[in-house]
């Protein structure tokens, strides 16, 4: 079974590059890895590959690994 990612969720080497940070409130509840779901307290916009701009990403700076949700990147035309 395969499963993709259903917001963009920037991990910490992208949150260190966001720009247009915004805190949002109530926090964010994302429940992506592990038995217990997290507050995410951040929103920010980075391009994490050239071509490839994440606009109102989750900010989850503990996590090692970007996330790119493919459904966004499908409806934005990407094929």
């Amino acid at each position: 079974m395969y499963s993709a990612a259903t917001v963009d969720v920037l991990g910490s080497k992208h949150c260190d590059r966001a720009v247009n940070v915004r805190e949002v409130d109530p926090p964010h509840r994302l429940g992506t890895a592990g038995p217990d779901p997290v507050e995410v307290h951040h929103e920010g916009d980075c391009e994490v590959q050239e071509g490839l701009e994440l606009k109102g990403a989750w900010m989850a700076p503990w996590a090692e690994l970007t996330l790119v949700s493919l459904g966004n990147r499908l409806e934005e035309g990407y094929s």
